[in-house]
């Protein structure tokens, strides 16, 4: 059995007038990934382009009274949004593993019920992006990174939410390359 570790949720919510019923707060939410740190293995696509790729288990559990939903890319992907940073917010330094999301437009977001818990499996690649004509990936791609997730207890037809009804989630880990 993997070992999950506690992660530590930092919030981004402004504080809203009076008490809402969508309101929730950093208790509410448990979230982990597997790992401390990842191995990224080398996947030769191309000769001039070398490709990493890891897969990082991540665990969200709702110990809230209330459903949470988390944004997905198309009304049918299985795996919610998210992103893979520097761990550093103030680097002037890029990830090589933040997807480059073209998603359409849509109120069908997943839902995790009240007391549940989500377990995916996220395959992150990168680099992601690379200088035209030297194949130089851009970002890095060692180092320390987050996961991050957002959620909302605001269901898609909701009108009026306040902005406490949304938590951004993030889990540092560390990324050693294949050598």
């Amino acid at each position: 059995m993997k070992r999950f570790f506690v992660a530590t949720l930092s919030v981004i919510a402004a504080s809203a007038c009076g008490k809402s019923p969508f309101a929730i707060s950093p208790a509410d939410v448990r979230f982990a990934v597997d790992r401390d740190s990842y191995l990224a293995l080398a996947q030769h696509t191309a000769p001039a382009l070398a490709r990493y790729e890891f897969r990082v288990v991540a665990r969200l559990e709702n110990a809230s009274a209330t459903t949470l939903y988390l944004p997905r890319c198309y009304p049918d992907s299985r795996v919610p949004l998210y992103a893979v940073p520097l761990a550093d917010e103030q680097s002037p330094h890029s990830s090589a593993y933040n997807p480059v999301w073209a998603c359409v437009g849509h109120d069908h977001p997943i839902a995790l019920p009240s007391r549940a818990t989500r377990v995916d499996t996220l395959r992150v690649v990168g680099p992601t992006a690379v200088q035209h004509g030297t194949n130089i990936p851009i970002g890095k791609l060692e180092g320390d990174f987050a996961l991050v997730l957002s959620v909302s207890s605001c269901p898609p037809d909701a009108t009026d939410c306040p902005s406490a009804s949304a938590l951004t989630l993030r889990r540092r880990f560390r990324v050693l390359l294949e050598r």
